[in-house]
């Protein structure tokens, strides 16, 4: 596990931490009250949506999860593309622009030709995923679909960033 997941895990668990302590705090003072409980609940499962998609947003198996309109604590963008390369080759030129760039390979699919890139979690957002997605259109010419979602919370505009720059660095690839 890298310094920085270490650092954000231990960071979540003193908020957690504290703010189930200001929990049991309240409930001391004044009781169980219906509010008390609503209040608790709320957070509580909040709090549970925010750990369960940090801890699964890294694998396609989840991506269902990650986009489902249930989610609501999401936020995304989805720019589709064609390309004149087939999807084969551009699966691997895809992945070698994820190894170049900022953002970090998760997980892939190589029979789906699918692939989830991440951003770590900063100031503005919990980070972003990339889901990427190649269908041929015909033997030589593919579409991308490239979707960048906050896994919770508001984007701050770092979802059409992370669309823009991914396919800024794509061209610059396809150029000698």
């Amino acid at each position: 596990m890298k310094k920085n997941q270490l650092i954000l895990i231990a960071i979540l668990t003193l908020l957690f931490a504290f703010n189930f302590y200001e929990m049991y705090r309240i409930v001391k003072e004044s009781g169980w009250t219906f509010l008390n409980a609503l209040i608790i609940s709320v957070s509580i499962s909040v709090q549970l949506l925010l750990v369960l998609s940090l801890m699964f947003r890294r694998k396609l198996y989840f991506k269902s999860w990650i986009l489902s309109k249930l989610n609501f604590f999401l936020g995304k963008e989805v720019r589709i593309v064609q390309s004149e390369i087939s999807k084969d080759l551009l699966f691997e030129k895809l992945l070698e622009v994820i190894e170049e760039s900022d953002f970090e390979f998760a997980d892939s699919n190589k029979d789906n030709f699918e692939i989830v890139a991440t951003t770590f979690p900063n100031f503005f957002t919990w980070g972003e995923n990339m889901y990427i997605e190649i269908k041929a259109i015909d033997n030589n010419r593919s579409e991308i679909t490239f979707t960048s979602a906050t896994i919770f919370g508001y984007s701050w505009n770092r979802n059409k960033k992370n669309t823009d720059k991914f396919f800024e660095l794509f061209e610059e690839s396809l150029t000698i």
